[in-house]
C-alpha cells in the first residue's frame, strides 16, 4: 500500500491548500525534499541531478525568488521533469504566485499546495510524511489495519480505522476481493494500483490493499461508490500478473452508504469470491448470492449451527461409514434449485439414482425432499452449510 498525495492532503488538510494539479492526487510519495537554493542561477546545473527525484514531495519557501517570482514557474517545470510528486509552497514573503505556475501545474497534473497555517513546519512535515510512507509501505501494515477494522465493533472506531487505510476515503464504499494462489509482490501490487486508479473505482479516494494471498480493491465516493457489477466488468481488463501467480476468483461487495461499514464490505467481497470458487466461476457479486445474504451474518449463531448439524450430520456420518454420497447429493440438489434434472447433469448421474439417494436421506433425517415444508428445512440446512464453507474460505480468521 502506497502513501499518495491524496493521503498527504487529507492528513494535513488544516495546514495546506491545493491550488493546482488535482489530477495528480494519486501520485505516490516515497520521501520529502526541501528546495532551498538549488535552482538559483549558477547553481541549478550543479544540484538538480542530485537533490530531486521521482516520487518525492518537495517543500520550499522560495526565498531565492523574492526578486523574480517567475523562478517559481521554472522550479515547477524542473520538478515535473524530475517526476516529483508535488510541491508545497510556504509563502513567508507573500510573493505573488504566477498564473503561469498554476496553469502549468494543472496542465501536467502536478499537485501544487500553499500552506495555510503558521504551524506547517517543514521539519514536522518531513518527519510525518516519511514515517507514514514507511509504515504504509511496510508489508504488515495493511493486514494489521484491516484486521483491526474487522474486529472493531464501535461505528466511530470502525470509521477511524478505515481512514488509517486511506485518509482520503469518501463516505460510501464498495470492495472487490481479488483472490490469488500466492501473495502479490511489490511490483505486481504497484501494477494493480496503477490499473485500478484508471478505472471506475479509481481516484484519490480509492486504494488497493495487499492482504494475505490477494488484494482488496477499494472504491469510495463522497456520495455514491461505483456499482459493484461495473467494478467487476472493469476487472476483465486487469493487467497480467507474473507467470507464477494466478487469479483464482473475484468477489464484489454491495455498495455501502457509510464508511464505518467498510469491514462488512470486505467480508462480503470475500464471501462472493468464495461463492465463485465453489461454483467454478471467475467472479460473483454479493447481491447475487440470494438467501445466503440473509444467512451469512447469523450463520454462526448457536441455534443456526445446531439446526444444520441436526439435519446434515446423520447424512455425513452415514457417508463416512458406508462410502455413500447422501450429503453431497442433497447439497447439489439444493444448489441447483431443487431440480432433479439439473442436479443429475451436474453430478453426471441418472435422475433415478439421485431420487434413490434423496429418499435414503429422507429416511435418515425424517424430512422428505418431496414435501414442501420438509424441503424448506432441508434447503435451509444446506444454505447454512454453504455459509460455513464460505467462512472457511475467508483469508485469516475473519
Amino acid at each position: 500500500m502506497r502513501y499518495t498525495v491524496s493521503v498527504f492532503l487529507a492528513s494535513h488538510k488544516g495546514q495546506v491548500k491545493l491550488v493546482a494539479g488535482s489530477g495528480g492526487l494519486a501520485r505516490p510519495i516515497h520521501d520529502v525534499g526541501i528546495l532551498d537554493y538549488e535552482f538559483m542561477a549558477g547553481l541549478k546545473e550543479r544540484y538538480e541531478r542530485d537533490n530531486f527525484h521521482s516520487e518525492q514531495l518537495v517543500l520550499s519557501t522560495f526565498l531565492y525568488a523574492k526578486d523574480d517570482p517567475y523562478l517559481i514557474v521554472e522550479a515547477i517545470k524542473r520538478l515535473v521533469a524530475k517526476d516529483a510528486s508535488g510541491l508545497v509552497f510556504k509563502n513567508v514573503l507573500h510573493l505573488p504566485l504566477p498564473e503561469q505556475a498554476v496553469r502549468y501545474a494543472n496542465t501536467r497534473d502536478f499537485p501544487l499546495f500553499v500552506t495555510t497555517s503558521d504551524q506547517a513546519y517543514f521539519d514536522c512535515i518531513v518527519y510525518e510524511v516519511a514515517s507514514a510512507a514507511a509504515a504504509m509501505e511496510e508489508a504488515g501494515f495493511s493486514r494489521r489495519a484491516v484486521d483491526a477494522l474487522l474486529m472493531a465493533t464501535d461505528p466511530s472506531e470502525r470509521r477511524r480505522l478505515a481512514l488509517t487505510l486511506c485518509p482520503s476515503f469518501g463516505e460510501s464504499c464498495s470492495v472487490v476481493w481479488m483472490g490469488c494462489d500466492g501473495p502479490l509482490d511489490p511490483q505486481a501490487l504497484a501494477s494493480i494500483q496503477r490499473w485500478w486508479h484508471k478505472g471506475p473505482g479509481g481516484g484519490p479516494s480509492s486504494t488497493v490493499i495487499a492482504y494475505d494471498q490477494g488484494a482488496l480493491l477499494v472504491a469510495t465516493d463522497q456520495d455514491s461508490a461505483p456499482d459493484p457489477h461495473r467494478l467487476l466488468d472493469y476487472c476483465a481488463s486487469m493487467p497480467e500478473l507474473p507467470e507464477e501467480l494466478a487469479v483464482l476468483a473475484l468477489g464484489a461487495s454491495t455498495m455501502h452508504k457509510h464508511l464505518n461499514e467498510l469491514g462488512e464490505a470486505v467480508r462480503e467481497a470475500w464471501d462472493s469470491a468464495g461463492a465463485a470458487m465453489l461454483q467454478d466461476a471467475r467472479e460473483t457479486c454479493y447481491e447475487d448470492l440470494g438467501i445466503l445474504r440473509a444467512l451469512l451474518p447469523v450463520a454462526q449463531d448457536e441455534a443456526m449451527e445446531r439446526f444444520e448439524h441436526q439435519i446434515l450430520d446423520p447424512l455425513r456420518d452415514h457417508d463416512a461409514e458406508h462410502g455413500t454420497s447422501l450429503a453431497p447429493t442433497l447439497l447439489s440438489w439444493w444448489e441447483h434449485g431443487q431440480h432433479i434434472a439439473a442436479c443429475a447433469v451436474a453430478l453426471g448421474q441418472h435422475p433415478n439414482t439421485l431420487r434413490y439417494r434423496l429418499n435414503a436421506a429422507a429416511r435418515l433425517t425424517g424430512l422428505s425432499w418431496q414435501n414442501p415444508s420438509d424441503a424448506q428445512q432441508l434447503a435451509l440446512a444446506c444454505a447454512l452449510s454453504r455459509c460455513r464453507e464460505l467462512r472457511s474460505l475467508r483469508p485469516g480468521a475473519f
